[in-house]
């Protein structure tokens, strides 16, 4: 059995949905992908666009959010209870922003890299906290035996003197 070559309805149903494909979806893409490569101010070939979109590629396109900034004074909290001290947001902030620009690109949007890096940057935080403050106990106790090693030295010599006697 053949089939007839003619003309039927379901070939006009398939060339529609062509033509409704080429409006729809390739002719608005083919638009966008011209004029990303068409400088608006002279009309030549160019790729600027597209450097000037990948270059701010870490650039925040909004403002943080009410979540996000709840999230960074949670941030915030964690490290005052970590140095025990009132945080100053601005240092911490450079020193997160260091941090963070060690680990990911150079311009860290801070509502992507303060979930991502946070607790790393909290936990060496408190490291080395914990580490200044093992040094400055180590550095009085060595001040207060210095200072009183002559005399305790003195002490004992009386002490074992009388003990003698």
């Amino acid at each position: 059995m053949t089939q007839p070559r003619g003309f039927d309805l379901w070939k006009l149903i398939l060339v529609g949905a062509w033509v409704i494909v080429a409006l729809l979806l390739i002719y608005p893409l083919f638009s966008v992908f011209r004029a990303s490569l068409i400088d608006g101010e002279h009309g030549n070939l160019t790729l600027a666009n597209y450097a000037a979109v990948l270059s701010d590629f870490a650039e925040p396109s909004r403002d943080c959010s009410l979540k996000e900034a709840a999230h960074a004074a949670d941030f915030l909290r964690e490290i005052s209870r970590a140095t025990d001290a009132e945080p100053d947001a601005a240092e911490w902030g450079q020193r997160f922003g260091q941090f963070a620009r060690a680990k990911a690109s150079p311009k860290p949007w801070l509502a992507w890299v303060l979930p991502v890096y946070g607790a790393e940057f909290l936990r060496k935080s408190r490291h080395a906290v914990s580490r200044e403050r093992k040094e400055l106990a180590a550095h009085s106790r060595q001040a207060h035996e210095a200072q009183f090693a002559a005399p305790y030295r003195e002490y004992l010599r009386d002490a074992e003197a009388r003990c003698q006697r």
